[in-house]
Formats: structure tokens, sequence, C-alpha cells
């Protein structure tokens, strides 16, 4: 299907896009990390019922690391009231 392939590169823009911020010490809000991360978790269900594994391979990869910005950004906020330092 033309799609999976669409999503596919759509997919990996995606993925480019997010490493200078999973990178980065600044981190998106908390909430919205879960919360993308969640519905793209969703999307890869619906991806792989439709048959469309590259979309939800490349997906699965822009969830994760949505999740981890989420870990990382609880991470900093933890550390930040134990310090009392802000960023």
């Amino acid at each position: 299907m033309w799609q999976d392939y669409l999503f596919l590169a759509g997919g990996i823009v995606f993925i480019a896009a997010l490493l200078p911020s999973l990178l980065s010490k600044d981190k998106p809000n908390w909430l919205t990390s879960i919360t993308t991360s969640f519905f793209l978790f969703c999307y890869v269900v619906a991806y792989f019922t439709l048959s469309l594994k590259f979309a939800a391979i490349t997906t699965s990869i822009t969830a994760t690391i949505w999740l981890v910005m989420f870990v990382q950004k609880i991470r900093d906020n933890t550390n930040e009231a134990k310090t009392g330092e802000k960023r």
C-alpha cells in the first residue's frame, strides 16, 4: 500500500525532528509528552490492524521517544525538587 510508505516517510521526519529535544536539556511539558505517546501507541495498534507495518514501526519509535522525554522530564522535575534548582 502506498499509504504505508507515506506514513513511513512522515515517521522518519518526525523521528529526526524529535532528536534535538530528546538530546537537549530542555524537555516538553510532561503532560504533552505522555499524552502524545499514549495516542501514538494507539495509532500503532490501528496501523497494525490495517497491515501498515512500516507505519506501525516508525510510529512506535516516535511514541517511544515521546515516552522517554516524559521520563526525562519527570526525572528532571524530581531532581529540581531535591536540589531546589530550576533550569
